[in-house]
């Protein structure tokens, strides 16, 4: 779930947004307007790029619509990352399936943007085809969309309508391909990516920040931390669940672990780190939410059964996370309400397909070996 609220908009809020933002660019210089330093390369006033087709009637930018990078980006394919709002995960995961160029590219659209009544609108009513120019802005159809569900990325449509009125369509397209770039390599970004499908990069400070939860149900629940706490101390990592846990278990490579709430003195598991997986036994289903620092990429596994975490906020295919230990392994397992395997040897006949974010997993490895994800 996003960090942004969803607030409800007013056509009073939105005019006085507008004259503020047309006063901040008027005494800006051009060369503010840059989403570049000078470390970046990128000015968006002159830098390659900017598909003004790209800039949406509503104010999205299709250029970090997963549909639009299904058919034009580069990478792997967009996954949601599992651990979002239900929402948002089912809106990802629909998009995975679809295929566009662009609200007004006059090519292929998702099936949601062919019959959008704010395209339509703006397609028979404004000379660009968009509602930056609209004087009913920001009319019913906008804000109800907006107030429709909780997705961060439509709380930007006001705002970049006021944009693109202020600076043009063609720069606000190269502005808003920049800020949707990955800031270490430059691959193109998706709107709900935790961090790049290329390198891994975390996603850029320049867009809205995600958060991201944990689900338990009750009972036994085999899970991971893809991020590392802020404090490690179990009884810390899991405060938010304070009375409603009965134990947390772990597996060392020889022997188990176990954190009892209810007699911390007399346990021999003290913290939880990203990298290792964890048995925990709930009292009631709950939910585990965290927005704390990267971990290493890397997982060190012993010879025989590792409980091994996920060190990743993106969800991707068993082979390829497992590429790093190719042959190294025998076979990985999952548990969620039921049992679930991956076997190298026999990947058709596995059930365990996608490996994801906040899942523990057994790994039955045949030699100690550094597991590196992608």
């Amino acid at each position: 779930m996003g960090n942004c609220n969803n607030k409800k908009i007013t056509r009073r809020k939105f005019v006085k947004g507008v004259a503020g933002a047309a006063l901040c660019y008027a005494c800006l210089p051009l060369k503010s307007l840059s989403a570049s330093d000078e470390n970046s390369g990128i000015d968006i006033l002159g830098g390659e790029g900017g598909n003004v087709q790209l800039a949406a009637a509503c104010g999205t930018y299709c250029g970090a619509c997963p549909a639009y990078l299904n058919k034009h980006g580069e990478g792997e394919k967009r996954y949601s990352s599992g651990l979002l709002e239900d929402s948002v995960n089912s809106l990802v995961e629909s998009m995975n399936n679809m295929s566009c160029d662009g609200c007004l590219s006059g090519g292929t659209l998702a099936w949601h943007c062919q019959n959008c009544n704010i395209r339509l609108c703006a397609k028979n009513s404004q000379d660009n085809e968009r509602c930056s120019g609209c004087d009913s802005l920001p009319c019913y159809r906008v804000t109800s969309l907006i107030n429709q569900g909780d997705y961060p990325h439509r709380n930007e449509y006001l705002p970049n309508l006021e944009k693109i009125r202020t600076m043009g369509a063609e720069e606000w397209a190269v502005y808003e391909e920049a800020r949707w770039n990955c800031p270490e390599c430059g691959l193109a970004m998706s709107w709900y990516d935790a961090e790049c499908s290329g390198c891994g990069e975390p996603r850029s400070a320049d867009i809205f920040s995600l958060s991201f939860n944990i689900s338990l149900n009750t009972g036994w629940n085999l899970i991971s931390l893809p991020k590392e706490p802020a404090e490690t101390a179990v009884a810390s990592a899991l405060g938010e669940l304070e009375g409603k846990y009965i134990s947390v278990w772990a597996y060392d490579g020889a022997s188990w672990r176990v954190y009892d709430p209810a007699a911390p003195d007399f346990c021999d598991l003290s913290m939880m780190n990203a990298g290792k997986g964890y048995w925990i036994n709930m009292k009631e289903a709950a939910t585990l939410s965290f927005s704390d620092i990267t971990p290493s990429p890397e997982v060190t596994l012993n010879k025989g059964w590792n409980l091994a975490g996920y060190n990743s906020l993106t969800a991707r295919g068993a082979s390829n996370v497992l590429a790093s230990i190719e042959e190294q392994y025998i076979s990985m397992w999952e548990y969620k309400s039921g049992w679930k395997v991956y076997d190298p040897i026999s990947p058709d006949f596995s059930d365990l397909r996608d490996i994801k974010p906040g899942y523990g997993y057994w790994i039955n490895s045949k030699s100690e070996c550094s597991w590196a994800l992608p």
